[in-house]
């Protein structure tokens, strides 16, 4: 990108007599006295050289910076991002499936490009997804993950995220494919979902809190194509108070939404989003327009599209 307006430099001053402007410039009279504009302080968002015919935005300068966290963490399938040991910067975490590894990188001075790798479990057999939540209310923020056959969270026992306690919350649970934290029954404990790729949707109550005693809950077993959750989001879709739960069917290529009727978190009214969006693999939730009302944003892996539903009209009928 430098060398591009060092190259333009060289056209303007050596052409003859180039034309070079800009849609609004800032001037300053402090320098040539009241009322007598001097030198240009600000450009506008768009320059022009007329001699070249082209326009330059400012904008095209303010390039994205790659950063590498790890440049070697085999098979990396998932990241979150939290602040694991409490100092103030986040943190990011991520689950690798051929390492069979759960991690977090801590953001050392909070700039973000200086990290050091703190392994939570090196032996969580196909690591694919990770998530991080207080589980036992602790003020230590946990770890989440799913591998092939579990859902497991690991305690941050002195919140420094170098002391970890492993904690199964279900351990036959073959093909969990994504995990997730939130407190879907109202109670203020942080409960535990997950999808599983051979058909569930599910979570688990955390009973007394402590992160320790769980009760499962279906919320939907088997979609059309037997072998299809993959994605398991949970938010208050519908604006009634009640944690609601989302879910991307890969075979079936739906997206649904579950309306949690009582907040209990024992009876569920399903809502189809899509069921055309081809090979649904991540669902997610969040007001995208603005509008004060949950929308749903999906990535589906056949159709290569990144979508979101306004649901105003589902919601108010």
């Amino acid at each position: 990108m430098f060398s591009r307006i060092i190259v333009l430099a060289a056209f303007l001053v050596v052409l003859p007599q180039p034309e070079a402007y800009a849609d609004t410039a800032t001037q300053t009279d402090l320098s040539c006295g009241d009322g007598i504009l001097g030198s240009v302080i600000d450009w506008g968002n768009e320059c022009y050289c007329k001699l070249m015919n082209i326009a330059l935005l400012r904008t095209m300068l303010q390039l994205p910076l790659e950063h590498t966290i790890d440049g070697d963490f085999d098979a990396a399938r998932s990241v979150h991002s939290a602040d694991i040991n409490g100092d103030g910067c986040m943190d990011v975490i991520g689950a690798a499936y051929s390492a069979d590894e759960i991690s977090w990188w801590e953001n050392l001075d909070g700039s973000a490009t200086s990290w050091t790798k703190h392994t939570v479990d090196g032996d969580f057999f196909e690591a694919n997804s990770v998530f991080s939540a207080d589980v036992n209310g602790d003020g230590y923020m946990d770890v989440l993950g799913s591998a092939f056959r579990c859902i497991t969270w690991w305690e941050n026992v002195d919140g420094s995220g170098t002391i970890w306690t492993e904690h199964t919350v279900s351990s036959d649970f073959s093909g969990a494919v994504s995990v997730y934290s939130a407190d879907v029954n109202g109670d203020g404990y942080m409960d535990v979902l997950g999808a599983f790729h051979y058909g569930y949707i599910t979570w688990w109550e955390n009973m007394d809190g402590s992160g320790t005693r769980w009760t499962e809950y279906t919320i939907r077993q088997y979609f059309n194509e037997g072998t299809s959750a993959y994605s398991v989001y949970s938010a208050d879709v519908n604006g009634d108070g009640c944690m609601d739960v989302l879910g991307a069917a890969m075979c079936d290529h739906l997206i649904t939404w579950w309306e949690n009727v009582d907040g209990s978190g024992t009876s569920w009214t399903e809502h189809t989003v899509s069921g055309n969006f081809g090979y649904a693999e991540s669902v997610y939730s969040a007001d995208v327009n603005g509008d004060g009302c949950m929308d749903v944003l999906g990535a589906a892996m056949q159709a290569d599209d990144i979508t979101w539903w306004d649901l105003t009209a589902m919601l108010s009928e």
